[in-house]
């Protein structure tokens, strides 16, 4: 049985999805330097976590005729999206909420994120940023439907939307045995709505780093946390 966490568990949940991201991302530099030939110390100490205190250290890059309020709303809204999505997610036999449309809340949640990278390409008063927002739109657009496809299919197993339900509905199997394209579809989905890997167009180098092209400092960094963040939580409602 799945139960509900302390109210002061809403201020851990953070803290988790941003180890499970540290931990991805040093797996990522210590996996892509064994594949390289490369020290894998050297690799830790070059990697993606090695930015952070150089961001961190930056100035915030400006652009002329800037929505400065867009911008700045746009790179808060992607990690928020990843930390409010990842409340209803179950951690073990505890969840920050038992929200009982928790499915809803989750898809709204990548509505947020889709408005978030709109902003952000948007407020920088920038050709290749706002490119690149529109790119994210567009690739929402093709996998957001065969994502809620596949969390009505999880939904319909477990005969509730309530994420911690469809969870414990899977103690003796996992709906992935009985589901498989439904959670191959996901897990597509889910590296298109993180706009990593092969779906890194909104930030691709054709355009010189898209919505992230005119983002320096603390705010390149928050975009950046809130791609692996929803790397993070979006894996959620599949899984036990």
């Amino acid at each position: 049985m799945i139960a509900s966490a302390p109210l002061w568990s809403v201020l851990v949940v953070p803290a988790v999805l941003a180890a499970f991201a540290a931990a991805a991302v040093t797996g990522d530099a210590l996996l892509a330097a064994r594949a390289a030939g490369r020290p894998l110390r050297a690799a830790v100490a070059a990697g993606p976590l090695a930015e952070v205190p150089r961001l961190l250290a930056g100035q915030r890059r400006t652009t002329p005729a800037a929505d400065a309020l867009l911008w700045r709303l746009g790179v808060l809204a992607v990690p928020a999206a990843g930390v409010l999505a990842a409340l209803v997610i179950p951690f073990g036999d505890l969840t920050a909420s038992r929200m009982s449309v928790g499915v809803v809340w989750f898809n709204a949640m990548e509505v947020l994120t889709w408005a978030g990278l709109w902003l952000t390409g948007w407020g920088a008063n920038s050709a290749l940023s706002l490119v690149g927002g529109y790119r994210f739109v567009a690739q929402g657009l093709g996998y957001e439907l065969p994502l809620m496809f596949a969390l009505i299919a999880a939904a319909a197993g477990a005969q509730s939307l309530n994420v911690a339900d469809i969870a414990a509905a899977q103690s003796h199997l996992w709906f992935v045995v009985w589901m498989p394209a439904a959670f191959g579809v996901y897990l597509v989905s889910v590296c298109a709505f993180s706009f990593l890997g092969p779906f890194a167009y909104p930030a691709g180098r054709d355009l010189a780093g898209g919505v992230l092209a005119e983002l320096s400092g603390v705010d390149r960094l928050a975009l950046e946390a809130g791609r692996w963040l929803l790397l993070r939580c979006l894996p959620g409602p599949g899984r036990r």
